[in-house]
């Protein structure tokens, strides 16, 4: 197995040892297009705005933001491959056939962040049976205000098991909307409002376990 080093966590090999399974890295690459996502039939005409910017609040409309990395939407399938690669946006999480989505914002430089992102795996079947989805968006890198590689996200991903959609900001607009690490947001996909926000560093519970009991509590029937 390949070594590789944590981002600013103190994980031990031993730690991380069943999360990466593979024998080879993956090097960051010029972004490149991704597969044809299949589609279901979508919740309508994107709404309209004004649109919400700069950790946006409750009632705020979200404009169709671009992500890019691995983007897989459901809970059926792998997250680590090739072919997921590419760019993804909030229609596609609308024709997705969810009905809420929880956004996770995090940093490749954040250990807090990690800690939250496993927590949301460990939610992730039971979200996406109730009719939920999710997104890790990582809006930095191992540098404050760049974009995380391919070989960042990957290994994020595989840092924390995780199995559903792990993504960089697509354009500029995505970062001025989401500029600040462990904020959670939980949105309506068919108005495209945040219903439920809220931000925090090393929470006990985690910011991502309070969005979690709020979404399967309160949106997503048991």
């Amino acid at each position: 197995m390949a070594a590789f080093s944590c981002p600013l966590l103190a994980c031990e090999p031993e730690e991380r040892a069943d999360f990466y399974m593979g024998d080879d890295t993956v090097s960051a690459v010029e972004r490149t297009p991704g597969t044809v996502m299949p589609l279901t039939p979508s919740q309508g005409t994107y709404p309209l705005g004004p649109y919400g910017s700069n950790n946006p609040e409750v009632g705020e409309t979200l404009a169709d933001l671009a992500f890019f990395g691995f983007h897989r939407l459901g809970y059926s399938k792998e997250l680590i491959s090739e072919g997921d690669y590419g760019e993804t946006s909030f229609s596609d999480y609308r024709d997705s056939g969810a009905n809420y989505l929880l956004i996770h914002v995090a940093a490749a430089w954040c250990s807090s962040c990690l800690l939250g992102a496993i927590d949301l795996q460990a939610a992730a079947s039971e979200i996406v049976a109730g009719g939920g989805e999710l997104l890790e968006l990582i809006v930095d890198g191992q540098g404050v205000g760049v974009d995380p590689t391919k070989n960042e996200l990957e290994l994020w991903a595989e840092y924390g098991g995780l199995r559903f959609t792990t993504s960089g900001p697509g354009a500029d607009q995505t970062r001025e909307v989401f500029p600040e690490r462990e904020h959670v947001y939980i949105v309506d996909l068919q108005s495209m409002k945040v219903v439920w926000t809220e931000e925090g560093l090393y929470n006990n519970p985690s910011v991502a376990q309070l969005g979690i009991e709020q979404l399967l509590g309160t949106y997503l029937p048991r």
